[in-house]
């Protein structure tokens, strides 16, 4: 392990929701940028990053799969979460480069830079380890610093030491307390660096912003309401950027804060 180093991390939570918020208050953010999600806010993570590596440089996915899954079709989508039968990273990889070519995502040639962790509880009959095992060899073939977790006897959720149901247990809010940190682990990966560990995070430093601009229409699910975390020692530097978004049954109206509060970012945050 690489000794501890001070860093500090802003954190944005993207979450859907219909309560009113104030805007988004001005902060610097240096142009190191990372995503992480579960389950559907995986998916969306490695589809960012695929994206846009210009800009993202790591990603934290959990219980997800691959990008461009699917390859468009419903047909699919159950495979994509359970036996991955269907899914040939090869073919993926030559999609995802053919939308290149057309100038639909930045070049893939960034994306061996980039930093992935991908974890995938033993106990998950929601999307499959051999979906998340794609998503790992996807970005295997594309050059990415991986790391992968699949050892946690957790069912489908975000892991965490301090906050949720049991561990193998199936239902919300889908955060388990399986006496692992899955908000370190994966920022740790990401940054390349040893964080010290979490502390109380402090609920003055957590904003809510109003994200209506950014809505595509009536077709999305995108809320109205994003939250931003600005630690004390990020209100006159510059920081890393972390964006979580959270999974299916995560939002505000099914779960209240519980996402951004109970996943250990805040606490990750403020003490690094």
């Amino acid at each position: 392990m690489m000794k501890a180093t001070m860093l500090t991390l802003a954190i944005v939570l993207a979450v859907a929701s219909c309560m009113n918020s104030t805007e988004l208050i001005q902060t610097k953010a240096s142009s190191e940028v990372s995503v992480s999600g579960v389950s559907s806010g995986g998916f969306m993570s490695a589809q960012m990053l695929v994206a846009y590596s210009k800009d993202i440089k790591g990603a934290g996915l959990f219980a997800s799969g691959p990008y461009f899954c699917t390859r468009g079709t419903m047909m699919t989508v159950a495979d994509c979460m359970t036996t991955a039968l269907s899914i040939y990273t090869d073919q993926l990889i030559l999609a995802a480069k053919g939308f290149e070519e057309l100038g639909l995502i930045d070049p893939m040639s960034n994306l061996a830079e980039s930093r992935v962790y991908l974890y995938s509880g033993s106990k998950d009959y929601v999307v499959w380890s051999e979906v998340v095992k794609k998503n790992e060899e996807f970005f295997r073939k594309v050059g990415a610093h991986v790391h992968s977790e699949y050892s946690i006897e957790a069912e489908h959720s975000f892991p965490t030491d301090f906050f949720g149901n049991k561990c193998g247990y199936l239902g919300s809010p889908y955060i388990n307390n399986c006496n692992f940190q899955g908000s370190m682990a994966s920022l740790e990966h990401i940054l390349g660096k040893t964080l010290v560990p979490k502390v109380d995070y402090k609920e003055a430093n957590l904003k809510s912003f109003s994200q209506k601009k950014y809505n595509p229409g009536i077709t999305s699910s995108f809320g109205d309401v994003g939250y931003i975390y600005i630690p004390d020692g990020c209100v006159s530097k510059e920081c890393p950027l972390h964006v979580a978004f959270h999974g299916c049954s995560q939002t505000i109206g099914d779960i209240g804060l519980d996402y951004v509060k109970g996943t250990g970012f805040l606490g990750v945050a403020e003490a690094n």
